[in-house]
C-alpha cells in the first residue's frame, strides 16, 4: 500500500509492504522445506522531501 501527499515544495510518502503480514515463500529449491526462502514480514517506509 502506498499513500502520498504534496503541498507546494513539500512531499510525503508512506509505503507499507506485506500489509496483512501474511506468510509466503519467495522461492523454493526442491521438496525439502529447509530450502524454502520465506518472504519479508510487514514493514513500513516513510519518505519526506522538500524541493527548492
Amino acid at each position: 500500500m502506498m499513500a502520498w501527499y504534496r503541498r507546494g515544495a513539500f512531499e510525503a510518502q508512506l509505503n507499507v509492504y506485506n500489509l496483512f503480514d501474511k506468510s509466503y515463500i519467495v522461492s523454493a529449491h526442491g521438496t525439502n522445506p529447509n530450502l524454502n526462502m520465506p518472504g519479508a514480514p510487514r514493514s513500513v517506509m516513510a519518505t519526506i522531501r522538500y524541493r527548492m
